[in-house]
């Protein structure tokens, strides 16, 4: 297999959707869906996505016996999608159960996990006990005035806020990368097949 096979075969379907896998996160970046502790993400992600078909070019999985009808590449790939859903399902629930969205400028926020008392300070503990009809990471928010930067950290414990950002982060990028990674393997067989 040559370059020109294998972006000949990144031209038909399999090159349009691991452009998905560019392009979602790039367009994400625009509407405030990134994850919050690393601004630009989408954007950064996009570019990783382009590195990925770069590098799949070269890529050579180990041909491992195997009682499935599928090619190497094909089980590869599907591996690769399954888990792609999986990571964007877990960022999808973390990044709302773990952001805040100030109603008034539309700034997303990151938080610890939700209002489990484990991921709040003693002063977030004692708003949701204080005003009970209050008691989600919004309202929360609301009560302390604290859609500035810094001032979750009055509710929610720092290093849940790094940790649930960093798990957005790590499933966000991964997620968008591996999709890609997927569908380029997928190209790279259809040029070895011809």
């Amino acid at each position: 297999m040559n370059k020109k096979e294998y972006f000949e075969a990144l031209k038909s379907m399999y090159g349009l959707s691991a452009s998905i896998g560019v392009l979602v996160p790039g367009i994400s970046f625009f509407f405030n869906y990134d994850p919050p502790l690393l601004t630009g993400a989408g954007l950064i992600t996009a570019g990783l996505g382009v590195a990925t078909v770069m590098i799949t070019y070269y890529y050579k999985p180990k041909q491992a016996p195997s009682s499935s009808s599928l090619p190497t590449f094909a089980r590869i790939a599907l591996k690769m999608f399954l888990l792609s859903i999986v990571l964007i399902v877990v960022y999808v629930l973390l990044l709302h159960w773990c952001t805040v969205v100030d109603p008034q400028k539309g700034q997303r926020f990151q938080i610890g996990f939700g209002i489990a008392n484990w991921t709040l300070t003693e002063q977030g503990v004692m708003l949701k006990e204080k005003f009970p009809d209050m008691k989600t990471p919004l309202g929360l928010m609301m009560i302390k005035g604290a859609f500035e930067q810094g001032r979750p950290e009055l509710i929610w414990r720092s290093w849940s806020i790094y940790v649930a950002g960093t798990f957005m982060i790590i499933s966000y990028t991964c997620a968008f990368i591996i999709w890609v990674f997927a569908w380029s393997i997928l190209a790279k067989q259809k040029a070895s097949s011809r």
